[in-house]
This record gives C-alpha cells, structure tokens and sequence, in this order.
C-alpha cells in the first residue's frame, strides 16, 4: 500500500463522479457504500484521516523492522551463525569500529512488511498501538470509517493505475476554491503527474483491495450497530430489574414497617385495654402513649395513636364517650 495526500486532490470522493468506461463495474458501487459509511464527514475530515493512516501504518512497520534487528543484534552472545547472516563490520578498528545490519538482508527478515501484508491487515495491525488513528481534525473516528476511507483511496490508487482522465472532474475538484485559477493549474499539474502509470495489474489488485476494505467496512458498521442494539436492550433490562429491585426493597421496607407498627399497635391497645376509663378523652389518650412508647424505641405521632385506639375500640365493640 502507498498513501499519497494527492490523491484526494484530484479525485474528491465526496462529489466527483469515476469516468467511464472503465473495466471495474464495481467503482462506483465500492464509492457510494463508502460515502454512506462516512456521511456527514467533510473533506477535509477524510483527508486528515487518511494522512494519519498512512503515517500510522509505516510507522509501524519501521517498528516491527528495527524491533527485529534489535532482536537479531542480541544474537551476538547466542547465535553467531544468525548473527553473523545479518550483520557486518563497518572496517573501523577495535576501538571504534562496530557491526552494522546488512541493509541487503532486509527481505530475508521474517517480519511483516508493506509488500507482504494485505491493507486491511496493515491497517488492522495499528488499532492496538494507537488510541486514535485519526488526525486532529478527524475527531472520534470509528474504527469503520478509517476502512471506508481506506476503500476510497484505493479505489483512487485503482484508476490512477488504469489512466483514468481526472480532469473530467476538473470543474467540481476547483469548485470552492477560492483562488480558482491559480488552484485549478495547480490540480492540472497533480493531475499530469499521475498521468502514464497505466498497469492493468495493478489496477485490479487496488480494485480488489478498495472491494476488500469497503465490505471489513460495513461488517464492523453491522457489527457496532448490533452492539448498540445490544447495549439499549442491557440497558433496558438493568433498568427494569433495577425498578423491580426497588420494588422488593420497597415491599420488604413496608412489610417491615408494618411489622414494627403491629407491635406497637399491640403494645398500645393491649395497654389501653387494662384501664380503658384512664382517659375521658381519646386524644388525650394517644399523647399519652405516643410518650409512653418512646423510651421503647417507638416513635409515633399523638394522632397516630390515637386512630389506632379508636379502630381497637370499634373492633372489639367498646363505646368511647
């Protein structure tokens, strides 16, 4: 994979059109599915994104290579024969001389590469590494949307290789530029630039890659979707059980309350019971023995009691003057 910051120059994937005729039916399907998986993203958001990738992805594979080598150079004290294959004297003296890789033996490292690595994998590899692989102004990319725009710049990549006449998209590609002359000989000079790269093989292995990309794109677009279903139907269960939770605390609460009121009502009633002419007045009554309970970890309201004594009296049948 070769990312060029030009590339979306002379070919905006938000509003130009792919010339035809051209031998991949496909491109133009691979461009709309891409736009629907980035809509609402700017221009400037995908280019941003793309630059990033680009820088991520060879970052990485230059880590994994020095990685490698440091690994090998630790072979000094192990394994001279390997060491020995990937490492030569740079003619200095024992003193200041030193061994140094042998820049011809990088294709024998068995180490991932740009040229031995598919772009989905090269891209999927970085995810790990990086917290956000999107530039400043792609902000909270999704992981489908970098596989979308991946889509785009190889479907780009693809009619580069085939000789496709950009310039048919001259007047949309200037469009809101506001110095239109001097940027449009600008695009002119981007444009013959990647003119005479035609090769059919590689045009169709940047076709299939863009195939490829754009459908582990909507796979992780159908995936996260299912995920967000997921997580409202988890959400909506924790919610009800959490209702249902605080419905049986509630219930135990108010049994237990009642509980606590029974023994209370009983204590009240059955002492009321022992002398029912104490008091002529039941209010009278219920302040006495709201006072009554208190030093029995009880504590009611006067008016409280007093409803109690007065359903004791009508259930049992005793008058009240």
């Amino acid at each position: 994979m070769n990312f060029q910051s030009e590339y979306f120059k002379i070919f905006n994937p938000l509003t130009c059109y792919i010339p035809q005729p051209q031998p991949f039916a496909n491109l133009d399907s691979i461009l709309g599915r891409a736009k629907f998986l980035l809509k609402g993203r700017s221009l400037d958001e995908i280019m941003d994104a793309a630059i990033n990738m680009d820088w991520v992805i060879h970052e990485n594979f230059r880590c994994i290579k020095e990685d490698e080598i440091s690994r090998l150079q630790s072979k000094q004290n192990t394994d001279l024969d390997e060491f020995y294959n990937f490492f030569m004297w740079d003619g200095g003296t024992r003193a200041n001389g030193r061994y140094l890789f042998d820049d011809s033996k990088e294709g024998e490292l068995d180490i991932e590469t740009s040229e031995n690595t598919s772009v989905i994998d090269a891209l999927n590899m970085c995810f790990p590494l990086y917290d956000d692989l999107g530039g400043e102004v792609f902000i909270d990319g999704k992981k489908y949307e970098y596989f979308a725009i991946l889509a785009m710049w190889q479907l780009v990549e693809s009619m580069i290789w085939l000789g496709v006449d950009f310039e048919r998209n001259l007047s949309k590609l200037i469009t809101d530029h506001s110095d239109k002359v001097e940027y449009r000989e600008y695009i002119i000079r981007l444009i013959q630039h990647f003119k005479g790269r035609k090769n059919i093989e590689f045009a169709a292995t940047s076709a299939m890659d863009a195939t490829e990309a754009i459908c582990y794109a909507e796979q992780l677009f159908e995936i996260q979707n299912i995920q967000l279903g997921l997580d409202a139907k988890i959400e909506i269960e924790l919610e009800r059980k959490d209702v249902k939770r605080k419905s049986i605390i509630s219930e135990k609460l108010n049994i237990a309350r009642h509980k606590v009121r029974n023994v209370a009502f009983e204590l009240v009633t059955n002492e009321w019971a022992k002398n029912q002419n104490q008091f002529l007045d039941m209010v009278k009554a219920g302040t006495h023995y709201s006072a009554w309970l208190e030093p029995q970890d009880f504590s009611y309201e006067p008016s409280t009691v007093t409803s109690w004594l007065r359903a004791y009296a009508k259930k049992m049948g005793i008058k009240l003057r």
